[in-house]
C-alpha cells in the first residue's frame, strides 16, 4: 500500500504536491489550536496590584461619615483590575442603615451588605475593569443614610487578574450578639481569593472586643485602628484566605459578653 501511494505522489505534477503539502499543513493547524488540542495559556493567580494593598483610608470615632475620599487606582495589568472597598460601621443606635459608594462618578457593585437593625454593620463593594476605564476621576463618593453615625472605618484595594465576567462567585455574612466565636459560612475555591471585613462593636462601658484567633487558614490581613465616640466602639478588621476547601470562617472571640458583630465576605474569581 505504501509504496503504490509512493508511485501515485511521485506521478503527481509539482501543483499538485504543493496543494497536498498546504492542506495537510492547514488541518494541522486546526486540529493543534481549533481542534481536539487547544492548548490554554496558563492563568496567573490573583495578585494585589502594586502600590494598592488593603489600606485604612478612613476612620472616624465621631458622628461624622466620609463624604468623599480620594483613592488612586494604579495601573497593575490594565484589563483584569477589580476595586474592592470595605466599610465597617458601629451606628449610636440599633437601627438599620443604608450605604451606596461611587468611584469616579461609576457605581460600585455592593456585593454584601450589613445594614440591618443592629448597631454593627459591614459592607463589601466592587467596581471592575470597564467600569474603572470609564471613571472620570478618583473619587470614591459615600452616601448614607438611616441610623446616626458612631464609629465608621473604611479600607480600600485592588486586585489582579480577576475574571471580569463573574468577579464575585458567592457572598454571605453574618450579624448579633457574639458568644464563643464569629463565624461565616463560606468556603474558599480553588484559584480564587476569599475577603471579609468584620466589625466588632460595643458600649464604652466595657472592654473592647477583639479577635484572638483567626480560623484556620484565615488571616488577619488588617487590624483597624480601635475607635471609641465616648458611647460606643469599634474593632474592624479585614481578613483573607487562598486556601480552597477550608472550613468556614469561624473565629474565635476575647470575650463572650455584651458586645454585637457584622460579618461580611465574598470569593473573587481567578480571570
Amino acid at each position: 500500500m505504501g509504496k503504490v501511494i509512493k508511485k501515485k505522489i511521485q506521478g503527481m505534477n509539482w501543483l499538485m504536491k504543493t496543494g497536498i503539502v498546504l492542506l495537510l499543513t492547514i488541518a494541522t493547524s486546526v486540529f493543534m489550536y481549533e481542534g481536539w488540542y487547544n492548548p490554554k495559556p496558563a492563568q496567573a493567580a490573583i495578585s494585589t496590584v502594586a502600590g494598592n494593598a488593603w489600606s485604612e483610608i478612613y476612620s472616624n470615632q465621631a458622628a461624622g461619615r466620609p463624604a468623599t475620599i480620594s483613592y488612586t487606582v494604579n495601573a497593575g495589568t490594565g484589563t483584569n483590575r477589580l476595586l474592592v472597598v470595605a466599610v465597617s460601621t458601629e451606628t449610636a443606635t440599633v437601627a438599620a442603615e443604608t450605604l451606596s459608594i461611587t468611584y469616579g462618578t461609576r457605581s460600585m457593585t455592593a456585593q454584601r451588605t450589613d445594614g440591618g437593625t443592629t448597631s454593627a454593620h459591614s459592607y463589601l463593594f466592587t467596581l471592575k475593569e470597564s467600569e474603572l476605564d470609564l471613571a472620570s476621576n478618583t473619587n470614591l463618593v459615600f452616601t448614607f443614610g438611616g441610623a446616626t453615625a458612631s464609629c465608621t472605618a473604611v479600607y480600600a484595594t485592588v486586585f489582579d487578574n480577576v475574571d471580569q465576567t463573574t468577579p464575585i462567585t458567592g457572598n454571605t455574612g453574618n450579624t448579633g450578639t457574639t458568644n464563643t466565636t464569629l463565624t461565616t459560612p463560606i468556603v474558599p475555591l480553588a484559584n480564587e481569593v476569599t475577603v471579609e471585613v468584620v466589625s466588632m462593636g460595643r458600649a464604652t462601658n466595657g472592654t473592647a472586643r477583639t479577635i484572638s484567633g483567626a480560623a484556620t487558614n484565615w488571616t488577619i490581613t488588617t487590624t483597624g485602628t480601635a475607635l471609641t465616640d465616648g458611647t460606643r466602639m469599634l474593632n474592624p478588621y479585614i481578613l483573607t484566605n487562598t486556601t480552597a476547601g477550608s472550613t468556614a470562617a469561624t473565629h474565635t472571640i476575647s470575650s463572650v459578653t455584651a458586645s454585637t458583630y457584622s460579618m461580611s465576605a465574598m470569593r473573587i474569581n481567578q480571570g
